[in-house]
């Protein structure tokens, strides 16, 4: 699955994502329980139709996890060039999600000499696989791409859509996070918007 990512385009990088991350968490939660079952919503699963892998449109869904926020950060995502989608991509990986007690060592050298719009992804698929490996990150994953698939954008910010998303889910569950989930979720939500404000006003946008 290594090569999934070459020549696809960037709305397609959350679903094959999703899917990965879905056979994973599947396969780890029948070992520990057989009362969550997991699914992908039928927009997601009609783009794997023609693959050689096995469909999980029909199983039932069990996302327990709430996802209350008020804050829709995806309705200003288009509006920002690669560069500043860039920088707040870092943020949300190396300050927010290592707060929550998610650090991140990348593998710089498949960083370097990347175009925003390449590290983005890169740096993303690098965050996921390194915390992925749970019952929490694998919800988080399906919670965040089935909202980012609901979305519904295109190019670069669905791929930041999702991930700031994946880290609002995950952050709760950080070994570092002492607040009950809500209110995490809640500040999580905020932080993220502040920030991109932040990076609004450096590249004279309106939010």
């Amino acid at each position: 699955m290594e090569g999934w990512r070459e020549g696809v385009k960037e709305d397609k990088f959350i679903n094959r994502l999703l899917y990965v991350n879905a056979v994973r968490l599947n396969s780890l939660t029948l070992s520990l329980s057989h009362s969550l079952t997991l699914s992908l919503p039928h927009s997601l699963t009609l783009s794997l139709s023609h693959s050689h892998t096995p469909s999980l449109q029909n199983t039932p869904s069990k996302l327990t996890m709430s996802t209350t926020s008020n804050i829709e950060l995806h309705t200003y995502l288009p509006r920002f060039p690669d560069e500043a989608l860039k920088e707040f991509t870092e943020w949300c990986i190396f300050e927010q999600a290592a707060a929550a007690g998610y650090e991140l060592v990348p593998d710089t050298k498949k960083l370097e000499d990347l175009e925003p719009a390449y590290y983005v992804e890169e740096l993303v698929d690098q965050f996921v696989k390194a915390t992925r490996n749970s019952i929490e990150g694998g919800l988080s994953i399906l919670l965040a791409g089935k909202e980012a698939d609901g979305n519904a954008l295109k190019g670069i910010p669905i791929v930041v859509d999702f991930v700031s998303l994946y880290i609002k889910y995950l952050a709760p569950k950080g070994e570092k996070n002492t607040q009950p989930t809500n209110e995490k979720l809640a500040q999580v939500a905020q932080e993220q918007f502040d920030k991109l404000s932040e990076i609004a006003k450096n590249y004279g946008i309106k939010m």
